[in-house]
Formats: C-alpha cells, sequence, structure tokens
C-alpha cells in the first residue's frame, strides 16, 4: 500500500517528537465497517493538513523541534492536504486516523508546556503536561454502526454505548457497559472493540470463541464458531474453535478480516482477498483482484473490488452468491442470503428470502448487515431499520417499525413479552413472553418462562371429569418441568420436586409424597413419577397396576427403583425407563409392557423419549430409532439426524440437524404431526397434540385443542 508521501515523513515526525512527553496516543476519528468513501479520506486528510500547520506554527513561536518546520521559520511553507486515492480502503483510514490521534496528541503537549491554548487539552493541563486522558469516543459525530447475527442484532448507539435484541438465551444480548467504536455479531456470541482498542465477546463461549485476546485490536469479526480481529500493527489473529484451519490466521498485514461459519477472509495490505479454513463450497477460494471490502457467511463468500462492483463466491444455492450488478458502499453475507448497500445509498438483498428478509424497504442507508433470518440497516438519518423473520423481536429493539417492537407488548408477571407472528404473515399480531422449556401432557401443557417460572394451560380435569389442577402451577422459580397425564412434576431452583395435579399413590392408596433431597431431571407418568438426584440415582414413587380381576379390584405394587447411574429419565402409568450413564437403556416396573416392545433398545443411547406403547431414542451417530406399537407409524423414524426427539401416545416428533427444522410422523388425527414452518429449539409430543419452542424464546402449540392445550400461551 502506498501512500502520499508527506504523510509518511508527518507520522514519523509526530510519533518521533511524542517522547516530550507521556501520552497516550490514540486515534481521533472511528472507523466505519463499511468501504470508504474518498470523501472520508479527503476529510481526514484536510484535518491532518490543518494540524500540521498549527504544530508549525507553535514549533515557530516557541522555537521547539523547528528542524522538522517545511521551509523553516519564522515563515514555514503552507503544508496542502494529500491527493486521496480513487478508491481508499480500510487501510487508508486507519493510517490517517492514527496519524490524527498522534498529531492530536503532540498539539496538547505543546499546549501545555507553553501555556498557550489550554482550553483545547480534554481534561486540562497538570504540571505542564496534558493530564491522563480520559477515553472518549473517537468521534462524536460518526454514525453508529449495527450487526446481524444468527438470531440476534445489534448496534452502537450515537453515544458509543452498545444495545443487542433479539434470541439471549446464551447470552446474547449481555451486552458490557462502555463506549464502544466497532462491533460484530455471530451466531451466538457477538465481539466488540471499545473506545480503548480493547476487545470483548460475550454470548455462548464455545471452544474460546468469546475469549477475545488482550492488546489492542483496531478490527473484530464474530463467526459462526471463531473469532477473528486485527492487531495495531494490522497483523490477523483469530481465537476460538479451530477445526477447518479456520483460526489460522495468515502471516503479514491486513486491512480488512470477517470470520464466517468455518473458514475466515481478509484483505491484505496490498489490496488482494485471502481467505482460509474449510473449503466445501468454495467459499475460500477469494478470486484475484483488488478488493475494498469481505464479508464471509456460512458457505458464501461477498466482497467489493476496487472498482465497487460486488462479487460473491461459494456456495450459490438460492441465488446468494449472485451479486446484482452496480456500485456498492458495504456489503454483508450470512447464512443464506446478502446484502449490500448501493452508491445511491438504496439497500439491496439477495438469495433465500423467507420471511422477507431479502426485502430490503425503500430509503437511503449508511449501513446493512444480513442476519440469520432477517436482514438490519442504519437509515440515512441513523435510525434503525430491519425486516425479514420477526423472530420474537430479533430485529426490532428501541425502534419502531413496520412490525411493531417491545413496547407494543406488556410485561407478563415478570417474564419478557415479544411481539410474534403466529399466523406466519410477516406481522406481529400476539404477545408472548419467552420460554425456555415446554412439555406436552395428555391434555394440557407446562413450560419454563425465561424469568423461570412455570406455566400450565389446558385440562385442569380427570378422565371423570373432577378438577385436579394438572394445569394449577405453583408459584417460584423453576429449572426443569414435565407433564404427565393428570399431574406435572418440576424441579425448584432449590433442586427440590414437587408436584401438582391428581394425587400419586403408593401401593397402599396412600398420597405418595416426592422424595426428599436435590434433583436434576423429572418425568410424570400419571400414576408413577421419578427423578434423577444429584448423584445420578433415580428415585421413582408412586404405584403400577400388577392385575385387575375381571369386575373386580387390581392389585397395585410400588414401581421400585433401578440400581445405576442414569443422565435422562421417563415414566409411563406402568413402567420407567432411563439412559445410564453408560449409555444404556433400562427399563423397570411391569414386565409385561415392558417386553410388549421388543428388543430393539440395545445398543448405545444419548437421547431417548417413552410413550405409553412405543419408544424411540437417539443413537450416538444421531439417527433415530424407534420400536414397539407401529399401527400408525409411529415408530417409523425417518433418516437423517436429530437434535432431539419426543414421544407421544401415538405419533413422534423430532428436531432434525442441521436446519433446526420439526419433523412429526404416526397418527395425525387431530393434526398433531402437521408442523408448522420454521426453526424449533425444542419440541414435545403429547398424548395428541405437540408444542415447540422457536429459538427466539416464544412457544408454539398444534393439534388436539379441545381442551386447550394447544392454545399458544401469552403470559
Amino acid at each position: 500500500m502506498s501512500f502520499p508521501g508527506r504523510l509518511r515523513t508527518e507520522r514519523a515526525v509526530a510519533l518521533a517528537v511524542v517522547a516530550l512527553a507521556a501520552v497516550v496516543v490514540v486515534p481521533v476519528v472511528s472507523v466505519s465497517v463499511s468501504a470508504q468513501s474518498v470523501a472520508d479520506v479527503e476529510a481526514r486528510d484536510s484535518l491532518i493538513a490543518d494540524q500540521e500547520n498549527l504544530l508549525n506554527t507553535y514549533r515557530c513561536l516557541f522555537g521547539v523541534d523547528t528542524g522538522v518546520v517545511p521551509g523553516g521559520c519564522p515563515n514555514p511553507d503552507r503544508v496542502s492536504p494529500g491527493v486521496a486515492p480513487e478508491s481508499p480502503t480500510k487501510l487508508d483510514v486507519m493510517v490517517r486516523d492514527e496519524l490524527i490521534g498522534s498529531q492530536e496528541a503532540l498539539l496538547n503537549v505543546y499546549r501545555c508546556r507553553f501555556d498557550v491554548d489550554t482550553q483545547l487539552v480534554p481534561g486540562g493541563c497538570v504540571d505542564g503536561a496534558p493530564a491522563p486522558p480520559e477515553i472518549v469516543p473517537a468521534d462524536p459525530v460518526a454514525a453508529p454502526a449495527v450487526t446481524a447475527g444468527r438470531e440476534h442484532s445489534c448496534a452502537i448507539r450515537a453515544d458509543r454505548s452498545v444495545v443487542c435484541w433479539g434470541d439471549g438465551e446464551l447470552g446474547q444480548l449481555d451486552a458490557p457497559s462502555g463506549q464502544f467504536s466497532t462491533i460484530s455479531a455471530g451466531w451466538e456470541h457477538s465481539c466488540a472493540i471499545r473506545v480503548d482498542w480493547t476487545a470483548v465477546c460475550w454470548g455462548l463461549d464455545r471452544a474460546g470463541k468469546a475469549d477475545a485476546p488482550s492488546g489492542r485490536l483496531i478490527e473484530v469479526s464474530a463467526g459462526g464458531s471463531h473469532s477473528c480481529g486485527i492487531r495495531a500493527d494490522r497483523t490477523a489473529v483469530c481465537w476460538g474453535l479451530n477445526s477447518s484451519g479456520q483460526a489460522d490466521a495468515p502471516s503479514g498485514e491486513f486491512a480488512d478480516i470477517s470470520a464466517g461459519g468455518f473458514y475466515s477472509c481478509g484483505i491484505r495490505a496490498d489490496r488482494t482477498a485471502v481467505c482460509w479454513g474449510q473449503n466445501t463450497h468454495g467459499q475460500a477460494d477469494a478470486p484475484s483482484g483488488e478488493f475494498l471490502a469481505v464479508s464471509a457467511g456460512w458457505r458464501h463468500t461477498c466482497g467489493i473490488k476496487a472498482d465497487r462492483t460486488a462479487v460473491c463466491w461459494g456456495d450459490n444455492a438460492s441465488g446468494r452468491a449472485d451479486a446484482p450488478s452496480g456500485e456498492f458502499t458495504d456489503i454483508s453475507a450470512d447464512d443464506f442470503h446478502s446484502c449490500g448497500i448501493r452508491a445511491d445509498r438504496t439497500a439491496v438483498c439477495w438469495g433465500s428470502s423467507p420471511k422477507g428478509k431479502t426485502d430490503s424497504p425503500s430509503a437511503e442507508y449508511a449501513d446493512v448487515a444480513a442476519g440469520g433470518g432477517h436482514s438490519c440497516a442504519i437509515s440515512a438519518s441513523y435510525s434503525i431499520v430491519c425486516w425479514g423473520d420477526h423472530a420474537g423481536g430479533r430485529e426490532d429493539a428501541f425502534f419502531s417499525g413496520d412490525i411493531g417492537g417491545p413496547e407494543d407488548c406488556p410485561d407478563a408477571g415478570g417474564a419478557s413479552t415479544v411481539p410474534i407472528d403466529s399466523d406466519g404473515d410477516g406481522v406481529a399480531d400476539q404477545c408472548s413472553a419467552t420460554y425456555t422449556e415446554v412439555a406436552a401432557g395428555t391434555a394440557h401443557s407446562c413450560a419454563i418462562r425465561a424469568d423461570q417460572t412455570v406455566q400450565c394451560w389446558g385440562s385442569n380435569t380427570n378422565h371423570k371429569g373432577d378438577t385436579v389442577g394438572q394445569s394449577a402451577a405453583p408459584e417460584g422459580t423453576f429449572t426443569a418441568v414435565s407433564a404427565g397425564r393428570n399431574s406435572s412434576c418440576a424441579i425448584r431452583a432449590d433442586q427440590t420436586v414437587e408436584c401438582w395435579g391428581e394425587p400419586i399413590l403408593d401401593g397402599s392408596g396412600n398420597q405418595a409424597a416426592p422424595p426428599d433431597g436435590e434433583f436434576t431431571a423429572v418425568a410424570a407418568g400419571g400414576p408413577i413419577a421419578c427423578a434423577i438426584r444429584a448423584d445420578q440415582t433415580v428415585e421413582c414413587w408412586g404405584r403400577i397396576v400388577e392385575s385387575c380381576l375381571l369386575g373386580g379390584p387390581c392389585e397395585y405394587t410400588d414401581i421400585g427403583t433401578f440400581d445405576d447411574t442414569f443422565t435422562a429419565i421417563l415414566a409411563t402409568p406402568q413402567f420407567a425407563c432411563g439412559v445410564t450413564t453408560g449409555r444404556k437403556f433400562e427399563c423397570w416396573g411391569y414386565r409385561p409392557a415392558i417386553r410388549s416392545f421388543g428388543r430393539g433398545f440395545t445398543g448405545a443411547f444419548v437421547a431417548t423419549s417413552l410413550g405409553e406403547s412405543h419408544f424411540c431414542g437417539l443413537r450416538p451417530g444421531r439417527a433415530a430409532v424407534c420400536w414397539g406399537d407401529n399401527a400408525h407409524g409411529q415408530a417409523d423414524a425417518p433418516p437423517g439426524e436429530f437434535s432431539s426427539i419426543s414421544v407421544g401416545d401415538s405419533h413422534t416428533c423430532g428436531i432434525t440437524r442441521p436446519g433446526r427444522a420439526a419433523v412429526c410422523w404416526g397418527d395425525n388425527a387431530h393434526g398433531q404431526a402437521d408442523v408448522p414452518p420454521g426453526e424449533f429449539s425444542s419440541i414435545s409430543a403429547g398424548a395428541s397434540h405437540t408444542c415447540g419452542i422457536r429459538p427466539e424464546g416464544n412457544i408454539v402449540c398444534w393439534g388436539d385443542n379441545a381442551h386447550g392445550q394447544a392454545e399458544q400461551p401469552t403470559g
């Protein structure tokens, strides 16, 4: 990279004479995340020239450092601004910003040493030297920045504070306090650079991707599995998962960097683009030529070339790599779509467009970011506009828009509420509390809110019509919940078990209270319940039918326990099963009912779910396998990988991976297998209805709603 000779000389002089006093040299102008305009550089060059002329005035007036004054004293030559490059990059601006910071620091040294213009020194002068400077926003008039992650978004406000909104289940919204100059939202975490040039990350810290390195960084990018940044010496550094070499940053100086799914890209000082890491779809095959900006998505990459045209490479499913023609000033690539800002400041997006995430509103914009299911931009008036999948507020936080903001939804008993699009028309029409866990019982459902309170809905009666209260959830905070036939159980925050609804009886017909002690998981199976203790042993209570005389009384027996340690527990009215710490599947209780399942449950499992007549589990490779009653096809598990699985009475549901789509199979007499479109983070199959939690935390239910069990809770 070449710069005007005057710039190189001035930078050397300014840095050399800083030794007059101990001065912290910081840039005073922030760097935008998009490609730079000629006007950006011209404005900086003009400021550099003005600063240098003032420095020379001081030098001649006070007889200091006169040897560096062009033309000598007392009448130095007037310094004129340099000529800006035709297509400036971030590096052009960064070099100028550092020079501006250095010159301003030196001016303050002169002002304090010679007691002139001291009112211009931030913090004033102390003993003839500038007071230790406070870190202040680099440029109080610079535009805010916006960034869109997979299911959350973040922005830097005009006061340099950070605000985030959307899915916060993994801490993505827990932005630190302070002032920031740069921000980047990844899949499940975010990173930002403070105005003192230190980096900080928050959210999911899997494999250390949120563990930002120490030292000064001038650029940061949060990806899917890792993060990358540019140090003050222009070298690249990456941290986090390195399964495909995505964190092995090459040597050399960089002007821009972007962390994608499992790969990274950057622009070198000579403006060439380079990528490293996973290259399954050609996403790391950077084309030749000079670049001004680059953005790495999941499996495709986009960049702005020196002539300001956009180019994309890698996976082109749904046209995500088909960059439109024309000149661009900003570009952003995400999972399945891309967005850019044209030279006329309008935004355009391309690629997959469910729920309108590529349908950018007509307006002028300064910055744009493509997220997982949505897009966000900063308008010319510095307001934020977002479009696409509303997803529980991921694209509206401190602003209003066509879909409405959180201010339109009331507080739900201490739980956060968000506007949701219940009918899929792109407009939020209901308010819903955010939830972390859902359980579907026979004719009722229960869920844990984000504030850890339990909410239940649906039937409150048993098969005789007697009110038993299985939907009357107790007060307090809980960590797990299970909905059975006519009863519910949950684990409180202190790890004790509480059950409500139809009483659970022991073999003698007396009410069986939950055991004392600390527990981590619970399963309500109607007349029985089981829980896993903190030491991973299992304890069950209740009774099972041993035999019944024709027209006479039934004989009952206690369910008992199994002598092993467990990681998961399931319960039915006649027996209980669990996955041992050795990944084996064991059952106990009424043996004839257990034998009816056959011998399919041998081998290792990582997840299981049990119904009254069939069973399903996930093998270590995440393939689903089912056996038992298959009268409705509920045991015909589809191929593919699953992240979770749930068994109902005569149907089964699971969440696929990757993609997080829900799929159900088996009995569909009540629509319990008609899964609505969209992504899910968890799912629970009941007797004849199903409930799932969206990634943003709202609940969706479908199927039999005779008792209101498939109603969507509203907080």
